[in-house]
C-alpha cells in the first residue's frame, strides 16, 4: 500500500487472540497501554471517501466487524453487537478475504 492517506493501525489482543483495526491513534495507544501489541500500519486510506464503514463490537467473543451496509449495521446492532459507528471511509468498495483480522474465523472481509 502506499505511504499517501489516513494510516490503519492494527493492534492485537495476546488474551483473546484478536485484533482491531483503527485509524484513531489514541485508540491505538490507549490499548497498547492496556496490554493490546501495536502491530503496525495495515494499510491507509485514501482521504476524501465518500463510502462509510461502520464498526461493531461482540461484547461476547471480543471480535470487531466492518461492513459498508448500513442495513447490515443495524440489523447485527439489534442482535447485540454494539454499534461503534463510522470507523473510516472509503473511496470504493473492495471486500477481501482477510485471515489476520480474528484466527479464529474461517473469513472475515473487510473494505479498504
Amino acid at each position: 500500500a502506499g505511504q499517501s492517506g489516513i494510516p490503519v493501525y492494527r493492534v492485537y489482543s495476546p488474551n483473546d487472540g484478536n485484533r482491531l483495526f483503527t485509524i484513531n491513534s489514541y485508540e491505538r495507544n490507549n490499548l497498547a497501554r492496556l496490554g493490546w501489541h501495536y502491530e503496525g500500519v495495515s494499510w491507509y486510506v485514501p482521504s476524501g471517501g465518500s463510502i462509510n464503514v461502520y464498526r461493531l463490537y461482540n461484547p461476547n467473543s471480543g471480535e470487531h466487524v466492518f461492513t459498508t451496509e448500513y442495513g447490515e449495521y443495524v440489523l447485527v446492532g439489534r442482535a447485540g453487537w454494539h454499534q461503534e459507528g463510522v470507523a473510516w471511509t472509503s473511496l470504493w468498495l473492495s471486500c477481501v478475504q482477510l485471515f489476520a483480522c480474528c484466527e479464529r474465523c474461517a473469513r472475515t472481509h473487510i473494505v479498504l
